[in-house]
């Protein structure tokens, strides 16, 4: 049966994990050279060995050299002792003196000439070799070796599943040196195991065997898709976690070692040795807050923010299989790195809504006075999710008030949760209650046209004292729209204005396109990405205001990578910008720019299960090739992939539009 790691479900790194590729490449070159090109690969000569003990058996009573012997397993040195002793035993049949000494020198340069071709081989100079000591190069090339196919497509595949999370957790420059450290403390187990012996050690294992007890520490309930053959003919796959996976791997290989020691070829203590080695560092790492005060924000500042964190995958799993204990702890985590994270905010009020609704509530309190104080992009996506499961009569009437105010101008279907939102701010008397009430009339109205709801709104709100002036003129007229309703159904003909969706109308109207930007600045107007289809963007602008952008009148898409700063003590974070130029300026009149953020384009939405840069790039080219418009800086650049970086957002701005 064979059985074997296939990969990682559901493992997505932020970029590419170079190290990774560099060491497999490495160690590729290296087979070639020292494997696969030479005709003798250990320099071991058959012919030449076959002399050596064709020899001795001939003279039984002659002593093998030490180098020769050392290479010996146990079971066939002992039988060696055995013949040797009986040999030379017999001492009336043993020659003279004088002829054993030449015999012996014969012998002696025989074995002498094994060990010179074996010494000539790029493969033993380059490997480990136990009787060298540890001032020998062998301690590091001996990683980048393998001693046939098998053993290095087993070791690739092996690396693969283990290393690529590690370095995009731990970035580059720290997964190599851990790397290296590994294969180092891998050989040593190994030496102290046989300190004399002049076997090779070769092998990326020890040091693959340190990335696996690294995985199965720092990612334990990740899954491994593994996979098994019987006689070639039936096959499966099923799923473990690396946690467990690390574990058997590891109890094996102590088995492995306790059993047949260095007999069997194979440096179990190496594999033994790396695996702790690696476990240890990963959870030293983590449990003393290096990795998260240090390795995590290295990484994060030479990547393009638009990734998911980590930790809100391992909360989602964790609230799949029913540990709310486990899945706030990630969240919390995910807070304390990223204190703006409206999803693991929201993703918290949701969960502590079973165990402390009133806590929830609270939490859900100071989500929203956040979000609604800057006018965050992601308010309208988190009143959507958080809306129809809140109590919202246990808010406050302000709170529920402004998250009303936020999906003014949303999709339509969320005018039902809008208008419960005013109902909710107006269910007891006060500053906000004539506002709410006129506010969920007109929400009623604009929803579905329901007349008697708007109505029974209206009535209330006429029963308020010292309402404003204006709040009661604008009921009239809602009133008046009321009627003209019913009047409508009665088969009336009432002339209504047509009411229109927010528009980009609002915005100034393009001129014709100049040949290039008039570089007198730009005005920026931030929004998110609503929704998409072939021919225009759905937008959310400030303030929740609905907007839709025609692909046929952009003109030019600008795309950069800068600084924007984090609340202490989280490090800044680089931000992907997108740019939709809309209108060029003129004579002293600036362009005219819509911007979208990475974090707000909600790219897993428009392209489900591709990885964040992927959807990034289709979603790009789908812009330019629908638009016809321009690429900033550079378009060519753009399509590969290669989006320029700049210090701050408004070194970004004054490079593309002056």
């Amino acid at each position: 049966m064979l059985l074997f790691p296939l990969r990682v479900e559901e493992a997505e790194v932020n970029r590419l994990p170079w190290a990774s590729i560099s060491i497999a490449i490495l160690c590729a070159a290296m087979f070639f050279v020292t494997w696969v090109a030479p005709r003798n690969p250990t320099g071991l000569s058959v012919e030449s060995m076959e002399k050596v003990l064709k020899y001795w058996v001939e003279h039984p009573y002659l002593r093998l050299p030490d180098r020769l012997t050392k290479m010996f397993p146990p079971h066939l040195l002992e039988g060696y002792l055995v013949v040797r002793a009986k040999a030379t035993g017999a001492a009336a049949s043993l020659p003279e003196p004088e002829q054993i000494a030449g015999e012996q020198a014969e012998l002696d340069g025989l074995t002498a000439e094994v060990f010179r071709r074996m010494d000539a081989s790029l493969l033993r100079r380059l490997a480990f070799v136990p009787e060298r000591g540890l001032g020998q190069k062998g301690l590091l090339t001996h990683m980048f070796l393998h001693g046939g196919w098998e053993h290095l497509l087993w070791n690739m595949v092996f690396f693969y599943v283990a290393a690529l999370l590690l370095e995009d957790r731990w970035g580059r420059g720290f997964f190599v040196g851990f790397y290296l450290l590994g294969g180092l403390v891998a050989v040593l187990a190994q030496y102290l195991m046989e300190t004399g012996s002049q076997t090779m050690v070769v092998g990326a294992s020890g040091a693959v065997a340190a990335c696996m007890g690294a995985f199965s520490a720092r990612f334990p309930d990740r899954h491994i898709r593994m996979v098994w053959w019987i006689l070639w003919i039936f096959h499966g796959s099923f799923l473990v976690r690396a946690w467990v996976w690390g574990l058997i791997w590891f109890a094996l290989e102590v088995l492995a070692l306790a059993f047949l020691g260095n007999n069997s070829g194979v440096a179990f203590a190496a594999h033994v040795g790396g695996f702790a080695f690696g476990a240890v560092t990963a959870l030293g790492l983590k449990w003393s807050g290096v990795e998260g005060r240090f390795l995590v924000p290295a990484v994060e500042k030479k990547s393009v923010a638009y990734a998911r964190p980590e930790g809100l995958d391992r909360a989602d799993e964790a609230i799949a299989r029913g540990d709310a204990a486990a899945a706030r702890k990630e969240l919390e985590a995910v807070l304390a790195q990223a204190p703006d994270s409206a999803e693991a905010a929201a993703t918290l009020v949701k969960l502590e809504l079973e165990s402390d609704p009133a806590g929830a509530h609270a939490r859900a309190e100071r989500l929203f006075a956040r979000l609604l104080a800057r006018s965050s992009a992601d308010t309208v996506a988190v009143v959507e999710e958080l809306g129809p499961v809140l109590d919202l009569w246990r808010l406050r009437p302000a709170t529920a008030f402004r998250m009303g105010q936020a999906l003014d101008g949303a999709p339509d279907g969320l005018r039902p949760l809008a208008e419960k939102l005013f109902a909710a701010a107006a269910v007891e008397p006060g500053p906000f209650a004539a506002k709410a009430l006129m506010r969920a009339a007109q929400a009623r109205l604009d929803a579905n046209g329901e007349v008697r709801g708007a109505l029974e709104y209206l009535e209330r709100l006429r029963a308020l004292s010292g309402v404003a002036p204006e709040i009661l003129a604008r009921a009239a007229e809602l009133e008046q729209r009321a009627q003209d309703v019913v009047a409508r159904e009665r088969g009336q003909q009432v002339g209504l204005a047509d009411a229109r969706a927010i528009d980009l109308e609002e915005l100034p109207p393009a001129p014709a396109e100049p040949p290039e930007p008039s570089r007198s600045g730009a005005r920026v107007t931030e929004c998110q990405l609503g929704g998409m289809t072939v021919e225009a963007l759905s937008l959310v602008l400030e303030g929740g205001r609905q907007a839709k952008l025609s692909l046929a009148s952009l003109l030019a898409v600008g795309v950069g990578v800068a600084s924007e700063p984090a609340p202490p003590p989280a490090p800044p974070r680089n931000i992907l910008y997108t740019d939709l130029v809309t209108s060029w300026g003129g004579p002293a009149q600036p362009a005219q720019v819509l911007r979208l953020k990475s974090s707000t384009l909600r790219l897993h939405d428009l392209y489900p299960g591709m990885k964040p840069h992927e959807a990034f790039g289709l979603f790009l080219a789908h812009l330019l090739d629908r638009s016809g418009a321009v690429g900033l800086p550079d378009a060519g650049a753009l399509r590969r992939g290669e989006y320029p970086r700049y210090p701050d957002v408004e070194s970004f701005t004054r490079a593309l539009y002056g």
